[in-house]
């Protein structure tokens, strides 16, 4: 009887609340997380290692997919906190990738770029991949302030000076005593918005910064 009672509530939410893939936006079945046709084009896309010079502040990254027409639309849905049906699908394809990847296994704890917004989308992808990875997830170590400009409406330069200018450090928080943190945020494309995070996080006493994002950019360093 639960069984049957199950099935009729999925059926009854999918009748209301269309499963749609984060992709192209075809309606789905409720379990699955993308489609079938997106879910072959996925698995072909290659993630990235982004190395980095011993002058970054950023020791190292990794990317589970390049950013392109496929992945573009489910990273603006998710940014508009319409599900995180992606996240998951990321961590369950690249699972063996992740637990494969020595840096990423070797992070006491995560930490998400913070948002001036009440939703943080990169809160989300820390807190999956913090008990992903069993590791805490860290909060309120860096602020971000409400009046700078969105990253994504600026060229390089100015990216560089709004990075500079949106991040500080919470001074009122108290020293972590994880020396090895994973930064999450959902897109690194210029790499600005780590890169400034990190340097305030080393002045919190951490060593080592490690950026993961859900998709990325070649040239990003």
């Amino acid at each position: 009887m639960n069984e049957k009672i199950k099935k009729t509530k999925n059926f009854i939410i999918d009748l209301i609340y269309p499963n749609c893939c984060p992709c192209c936006k075809k309606t789905i079945p409720i379990n699955n997380l993308v489609c079938e046709n997106c879910d072959k084009k996925l698995k072909k896309l290659q993630s990235m290692n982004i190395t980095t010079s011993k002058k970054e502040p950023v020791d190292g990254g990794y990317c589970a997919f390049p950013y392109n027409d496929t992945t573009k639309p489910a990273m603006l849905e998710m940014k508009k906190g319409f599900g995180t049906c992606f996240i998951d699908y990321t961590l369950d394809l690249r699972t063996e990738d992740i637990l494969n990847n020595s840096f990423l296994t070797s992070c006491e704890a995560v930490y998400a770029v913070p948002s001036s917004e009440r939703y943080n989308h990169s809160q989300i992808i820390a807190e999956k991949l913090g008990k992903f990875l069993d590791i805490p997830v860290l909060e309120k170590l860096v602020y971000k302030r409400k009046f700078q400009k969105r990253q994504h409406t600026l060229d390089y330069k100015q990216r560089i000076e709004n990075a500079q200018k949106s991040f500080i450090l919470n001074n009122k928080c108290q020293k972590t005593e994880y020396k090895t943190i994973l930064l999450c945020d959902d897109i690194i494309t210029t790499g600005n918005t780590v890169k400034r995070i990190a340097v305030l996080l080393k002045q919190n006493g951490i060593e080592k910064v490690f950026a993961f994002s859900l998709c990325g950019v070649a040239d990003a360093k």
